[in-house]
């Protein structure tokens, strides 16, 4: 039976996570897919389950896939499916919800931790703010963990602003692509940030924020969504300590490019 694309609802549906012996997940092309995958992969790999992940950019793809991992399965393997499907197969998300939120709740019933940081960035992607309905719980779980911590800025993965800011995909300005452009921007305003620098005190952030969102918003090729955007840019939840981003909207950032151009690398990061 075709489903023509629509959802199977993933609460109902019982895909025996808990008794696979090899799970092979095909997931949609975008952050909040790929975090879906990489918050169940990282509880397969804590239940020792092998699985693998495929990336799929249309309907017609993933179905494809898909298609191809059923009819190649062997006793006990499970097909699932991150986005909509045109076939009649076992899907982790519903189209009316965030994939991370599914996979989170999945999890959850398998009796893992999903990973806070990796499942807000996935709602960043999806244009959910940290902490909003559902979003409260795993908020709450970072910052219990120490794992998040709210300060002055822009959001970026690198901790070097200047880097971030030049070659972020979620902000537009006169600067883009040319970090050193934003180090002379940023000096004239009175904060000159050196190659690699990463201690910036709260007032320089605040001053770096607010030179990006009025050159984000007043640049000619501005859109009319820019404000919205950079307001989503500002004021970012840190990942301090040994994280391999600076900001959890710098994660979304770069699952939301890596979707576009390289999806086989979003999905092994």
């Amino acid at each position: 039976m075709s489903t023509d694309g629509r959802s199977t609802d993933a609460t109902n549906a019982d895909p025996g996570l808990e008794s696979a012996a090899f799970v092979r997940l095909v997931t949609r092309a975008d952050g909040d897919a790929l975090a879906a995958s990489g918050i169940l992969a990282q509880a397969l790999t804590q239940r020792d389950t092998p699985f693998q992940v495929t990336v799929g950019r249309t309907v017609t793809e993933r179905t494809r896939r898909a298609e191809a991992a059923e009819a190649d399965r062997g006793d006990g393997d499970l097909t699932l499916v991150v986005g909509a499907v045109d076939a009649d197969l076992p899907r982790l998300d519903a189209d009316d919800r965030p994939a991370t939120l599914s996979a989170v709740d999945r999890v959850r019933a398998l009796g893992g931790t999903p990973d806070p940081v990796l499942a807000l960035a996935g709602l960043v992607a999806a244009g959910v703010e940290p902490g909003a309905g559902e979003s409260e719980r795993i908020l709450e779980a970072a910052r219990e963990r120490d794992l998040v911590d709210r300060r002055p800025g822009v959001a970026v993965p690198t901790s070097d602003p200047a880097v971030g800011i030049a070659h972020s995909t979620r902000l537009h300005g006169p600067w883009s692509g040319d970090p050193d452009a934003v180090r002379e921007t940023l000096a004239e305003a009175g904060v000159p940030v050196e190659p690699g620098a990463t201690d910036l005190a709260e007032d320089d952030r605040r001053t770096i924020a607010s030179v990006v969102a009025l050159d984000a918003v007043g640049d000619d090729a501005a859109s009319e969504g820019a404000a919205a955007a950079i307001r989503d840019g500002l004021f970012p939840y840190a990942t301090p300590g040994d994280a391999p981003f600076a900001t959890v909207g710098g994660v979304a950032d770069v699952l939301e490019a890596t979707a576009r151009l390289e999806p086989g690398t979003g999905a092994a990061l």
